[in-house]
């Protein structure tokens, strides 16, 4: 059993609203890549460590999810959180490294952004989607929150892809979809509560 009383708990009840902040956060991010793309100019901090920090936020939020599942899918609950537990370590050092680097206490380092961004990438992969498929396959979650986790692990899968496969999508279209979940998210979670009223028995919490 999880404790229900405990950080997790108090996670559980602020997703919604750390969803939301995140949300906000992706405007700014949005913006900020619409002056770059159609106007050239830019604010270097939003990259640097404004975005990074909605990411964080909303892993934040997304470890909120986790006293739910446990309860139903405990192992895989585990995984799940394992995986976001890292990808927002590695979220923890982009903002940090972001921050010293924009006030010039330390030089850019290409070898750190380079590691910190491939596993920003694929890290966020596994962590929506595990949390995404947990949920579906336990039917904590209402579908239509399990449908946004999956489709943000979707969207880093779309981008990895089209950095690798050099397919010139805009850089855009996967802010506006980050937005859209991270607004999902807060506003559906907020108004339907944290988990189902369902009364059917749970999962093996073994699994």
């Amino acid at each position: 059993m999880v404790d229900r009383d405990g950080a997790f708990a108090t996670l559980e009840h602020k997703s919604s609203t750390l969803y939301l902040l995140a949300a906000v956060v992706m405007v700014v991010f949005l913006a900020n890549t619409a002056l770059r793309t159609y106007q050239g100019t830019s604010f270097p901090a939003v990259q640097q460590f404004v975005a990074p920090a909605g990411f964080l936020v909303g892993l934040i939020g997304l470890m909120g999810l986790y006293p739910q599942l446990s309860e139903r899918a405990r192992r895989l609950a585990q995984i799940s959180l394992g995986v976001a537990l890292v990808s927002a370590l590695n979220w923890l050092t982009i903002v940090i490294a972001g921050v010293l680097e924009t006030g010039g206490v330390i030089p850019e380092n290409a070898t750190l952004q380079a590691i910190t961004g491939v596993l920003a990438l694929f890290s966020m992969v596994f962590a929506y989607g595990l949390f995404g498929i947990t949920s579906a396959l336990t039917g904590a979650y209402r579908r239509f929150i399990s449908g946004l986790l999956l489709l943000e692990a979707v969207t880093f899968v779309a981008m990895v892809a089209n950095s690798a496969a050099a397919l010139g999508a805009p850089v855009i279209v996967f802010e506006v979809s980050h937005f859209v979940v991270y607004l999902g998210l807060g506003v559906v979670h907020r108004n339907t509560g944290t988990p189902t009223d369902r009364t059917d028995s749970a999962t093996d919490p073994t699994m």
